[in-house]
């Protein structure tokens, strides 16, 4: 249960959690980019997520596809969404929201 717990008790990877409802299949850099934000970090948050099962990896050739497992779906459904904004990518001035 502490496992699942950490995979998302941590803003950043609740907004990968929404990201990841809303375009499903990111590589960690499509992620890095949407959420403006280091990949390197994105990449350690993501792989918490998977440990705690909320996220499945998907290889395709040398990149690796991210989704939402079933319980990530659920998380999303525990915890309202409560404005949660990313950006739409390094050097872009609008903000769009989730939902």
């Amino acid at each position: 249960m502490e496992r699942l717990v950490k995979g998302f008790s941590n803003h950043r990877r609740v907004e990968i959690l929404y990201l990841l409802d809303k375009k499903p299949e990111l590589s960690v850099f499509d992620v890095a980019r949407e959420l403006d934000v280091d990949f390197r970090t994105i990449s350690e948050h993501i792989r918490r997520m998977a440990v705690a099962g909320l996220v499945i990896k998907r290889f395709e050739g040398k990149n690796v596809r991210h989704k939402l497992t079933e319980r990530g779906k659920v998380i999303l459904t525990l915890r309202p969404n409560v404005g949660m904004t990313f950006r739409g990518g390094v050097g872009s001035d609008t903000e769009r929201r989730f939902g």
